[in-house]
């Protein structure tokens, strides 16, 4: 049996390798091909995360300022009061973001949207396999929150932290598509 914590450590550990500037790059990358899809064209109502500077995670800027540009319904993801489970605040400007404990922007109001209104998540992970399993940090927190939609899912990965394949469990949450650099 593969330990799936000793994978998460292992995908971390690359992934702190890389520099502000190879994030930066690598993420801008990433970005540009997710806009390019017809699953963002097409979407009015898009969840997207704020990435966690000192993880190293895929950077979520220009997406963020895709959505706004363009009009669609934006929601981020906040760490409900429960402590295991996600709301997603709908968010109108950048400036209505707040810094959190981890250094995450986040919306502190805003109306909360229904995931079965999404058409779009964007979520982080630590790594990925190529048959698009995700490998998040271990709490669970997205697989609950994809389980109650029917957005199309994508995962934003650098190529450096895919994999043949990952353990999986009945709960999790396969991607519909994982976007890398490459």
């Amino acid at each position: 049996m593969v330990d799936k914590n000793e994978i998460r450590r292992k995908l971390r550990d690359i992934r702190s390798g890389l520099s502000l500037e190879q994030v930066s790059l690598l993420s801008a990358k990433i970005q540009k091909r997710v806009i390019e899809t017809d699953a963002f064209k097409n979407a009015k109502n898009v969840s997207c995360y704020s990435n966690i500077p000192k993880f190293c995670e895929v950077e979520t800027d220009l997406l963020i300022d895709a959505c706004l540009n363009s009009r669609k319904i934006l929601s981020m993801p906040v760490i409900h009061e429960d402590g295991v489970s996600l709301i997603h605040r709908k968010v109108d400007s950048t400036d209505s973001l707040i810094q959190n404990k981890w250094g995450v922007r986040e919306p502190v109001d805003g109306e909360i949207m229904n995931p079965a209104d999404m058409d779009l998540v964007i979520v982080p992970m630590v790594g990925a396999d190529y048959q698009r399993n995700r490998m998040g940090y271990g709490k669970g927190f997205y697989d609950r929150f994809l389980s109650q939609t029917k957005a199309i899912k994508i995962g934003l990965c650098y190529e450096c932290c895919m994999i043949d394949a990952l353990p999986t469990e009945p709960h999790d949450i396969k991607m519909d598509m994982i976007i890398t650099e490459g």
